[in-house]
């Protein structure tokens, strides 16, 4: 069930903050290599309108992209 696929690493929750305060909740699921989102709600578990989840999408996007970017290796020298 969910908590076994918590404990083995293939949902997570992710906490949004904007200006350095809890605004969303993302779940979020892994599936093979891809990280894939299950649900989006705001801080109080509310349902997001259509214009908050693309916005919220968009910025996990470049969020995720940024980081993967940081995680390459430099130069072609692998670690």
């Amino acid at each position: 069930g969910y908590s076994s696929d918590i404990r083995a690493k293939k949902h997570f929750i992710l906490m949004v903050m904007l200006d350095h305060k809890p605004r969303y909740t993302v779940q979020m699921r892994l599936e093979g290599t891809t990280l894939r989102v299950a649900q989006m709600k705001d801080i109080a578990n509310r349902n997001l309108n259509e214009s908050q989840k693309e916005e919220l999408q968009e910025a996990l996007n470049k969020a995720l992209n940024r980081r993967t970017e940081e995680l390459q290796p430099v130069g072609g020298v692998e670690v």
